[in-house]
């Protein structure tokens, strides 16, 4: 990279900004000319600098001088020789074993070895040595995977059973042909290696806790008799997941007393805590007389869970759970796949009154039910998601402690009821509920005065949100909800904007931070009924905290209301709205950063003399992509194209 843009991408890093302080522009600028231009080495070095005092800065640069100019790693190093123990074990273990991986299942096993598991992981990712993916598993860039598996190479480069991690296949093997474990072994990784027909004796004493043989073709003679893992004494977390185990010895498992998190079918673990076994393929039996009759009953593809531990508190499960009604621990249940949905006998529904149950996840489900007569009330979350055939909910009113309710790609269900009784709902999400009509309770949901997010998407025949119930002498409704902060509304019917008999939806949320109205159209293609006028939004102009604002595809508006008051406002997104022809009070949006204007032919001008946090960078992009638009910048002079 050249100077320049090394310099603006360490800043970004070292001072959250494009450009360092005055008192630190000439340290800055020689920091950068030792890492060649590096994007990596920038950004790994300015965030350990950011926030230090001059003096570590001049430390850091004695540092880099001294290091060959070629030595990248060397310089990536300076890095991670100053994180503290925790992290440094936590990075190492990232880079060998768990690139890829969800950050939730490796966390257990730091928590127990008191590594402080979500400060250091924050520290790592603010260092930029490395990233969470969208779906919150652990990203490593190249470089610095490699820098930390030689560090974990040189703890013994000529003996690496003698090594603290083994993950390469061929080292992993010849530990095991040899039998050779050093005390020190902690994480030892065989996932995808053919042919495996023994394991080594793990000392008693020994360090071993993650023990990874997904994928794993188990080979079985006269010689070598069913797989024996009864000697993994301290392993806390077995990975059997897609591993073809049907001859590992019956009940062997059961002797692993300090495990606490398998990915596998599996039955008897008295210290197990959290068990996932969605698509795994496998089948442990509790004893070798029970094997030939279970196989039989069990149908190809589906995987059957027996008698589960007591002491489980997270189960994620594509299977059908028989002893449900006895895991008294649960606390986290995600049903997913699943032919038969969740069903509990109906003998056992005084499960659901002693159930510490916090967290429910039901996720592609074909049936038609969820197979719960009641919930629990001590749930917090639930998530329905990928329910095509399902037509209703259980009864929600119990459930005062709900804190967030997700119903999403439901299409057959058409109202939910039971929303009167949710008191500490914070979040509702209703989105692709095509035949949707009716959210009863709404308005009593509102005056427990505690939602702050409420997005509604893709529910073009959702009339109305708010509801009166069977009583029209209702008087819930409050003229003005204080605690809705984040107001998303996507394709949707316009007339849901209405609020019902009662006053526009939109006026009654003044302290909004965030609003988004995307495809709000009348259904029926009843023009007149859609949203044409600015009464419709007329709630926009009292809403002093909005910070940013998306109004998309909203083909009938002429005009806003005046934005005058929105003094926070940070982020101001109008798009596809081919009529619009006035926005007004832009010039007084002071705290304005970014300004995006794209499709709107019919607009003439735009004032924005006062928004002086637009980098004259935005506003030339601006003009340039609107030349039939009159801008008046703060700037430059008014430029009429």
């Amino acid at each position: 990279m050249s100077p320049q843009l090394s310099l603006q991408l360490f800043c970004k890093h070292a001072f959250k900004k494009n450009a360092p302080p005055r008192e630190y522009k000439v340290i800055s600028k020689e920091i950068v000319s030792t890492t060649g231009g590096l994007p990596l080495t920038l950004k790994v070095v300015g965030s350990l600098l950011f926030r230090e005092e001059i003096y570590i800065w001049k430390d850091k640069l004695a540092h880099l001088r001294e290091m060959p100019e070629k030595e990248v790693v060397l310089r990536l190093r300076i890095s991670y020789d100053a994180l503290g123990y925790e992290a440094k074990q936590i990075f190492l273990d990232i880079v060998c074993f768990f690139i890829g991986m969800e950050k939730e299942l490796p966390s257990y096993m730091w928590d127990d070895y008191k590594y402080h598991p979500a400060s250091n992981i924050n520290i790592l990712i603010q260092r930029s040595m490395i990233k969470m993916g969208d779906d919150n598993e652990f990203q490593v860039h190249d470089q610095l995977r490699d820098m930390g598996r030689e560090i974990v190479r040189e703890e013994n480069i000529e003996e690496p059973w003698m090594r603290s991690r083994v993950w390469q296949k061929h080292e992993g093997l010849n530990t095991l042909l040899d039998k050779k474990v050093s005390n020190k072994l902690k994480v030892l990784d065989l996932s995808g290696c053919y042919s495996i027909s023994t394991l080594p004796k793990f000392p008693r004493t020994g360090s071993l806790e993650i023990l990874n043989l997904s994928g794993c073709v188990m080979w079985e003679s006269d010689s070598y008799p069913k797989l024996d893992i009864s000697n993994l004494w301290n392993v806390k977390l077995l990975n059997l997941n897609e591993a073809n185990l049907e001859s590992i010895k019956g009940g062997t498992i059961g002797m692993c007393k300090n495990l606490q998190e398998v990915l596998v079918d599996i039955r008897e673990l008295s210290s197990l805590k959290i068990l996932r076994t969605i698509g795994a393929s496998c089948k442990l039996w509790e004893s070798e007389e029970e094997e030939e009759e279970e196989e039989e009953e069990i149908k190809e593809d589906v995987v059957e869970l027996g008698k589960l531990p007591g002491s489980l508190e997270l189960l994620a499960t594509s299977s059908r759970v028989f002893n449900l009604s006895e895991l008294l621990e649960l606390e986290e249940l995600t049903v997913t796949n699943c032919d038969f949905g969740l069903e509990i006998p109906t003998t056992e529904k005084s499960w659901w009154k002693v159930s510490r149950l916090k967290s429910l996840t039901n996720a592609s489900i074909p049936e038609s039910s969820l197979w719960l007569v009641c919930l629990p009330s001590s749930l917090t979350s639930i998530h329905i998601r990928h329910c095509p055939k399902m037509e209703w909910l259980p009864t929600l009113e119990n459930l005062e402690n709900l804190v967030e309710l997700s119903i999403e790609y439901c299409p057959k269900m058409q109202e939910i009821r039971g929303l009167e009784g949710l008191k500490s709902l914070r979040s509702l999400n209703i989105n692709d509920g095509y035949n949707m009509v009716c959210v009863h309770g709404f308005e009593n949901l509102l005056h427990f005065n505690n939602l702050q997010t409420l997005e509604i998407q893709s529910c073009p025949h959702l009339a109305e949100a708010l509801r009166d119930g069977d009583n029209d002498d209702n008087n819930h409704c409050r003229t003005t909800i204080h605690s809705l902060r984040t107001l998303k509304i996507w394709s949707c019917n316009s007339t849901l904007l209405q609020g019902g008999n009662r006053m526009p939806l939109l006026s009654m949320f003044s302290r909004l931070t965030t609003l988004e109205l995307v495809s709000i159209k009348h259904y029926e293609d009843d023009e007149e009924d859609a949203i044409n006028n600015v009464e419709q939004l007329e709630g926009i102009a009292d809403m002093e905290e909005l910070e940013r604002v998306l109004l998309f595809d909203l083909p009938a508006v002429e005009r806003l209301p005046s934005l005058s008051k929105l003094r926070k406002l940070k982020d101001l997104d109008i798009r596809d709205m081919p009529r619009l022809r006035e926005i007004q009070g832009t010039a007084d949006l002071k705290s304005l950063e970014q300004i995006y204007i794209v499709n709107c032919p019919s607009l003439e001008t735009l004032d924005i003399r006062r928004c002086t946090k637009l980098t004259p960078q935005h506003i030339s992009a601006l003009e340039s992509k609107l030349p039939n638009i009159r801008i008046m910048g703060p700037h430059k002079k008014d430029l009429e194209t």
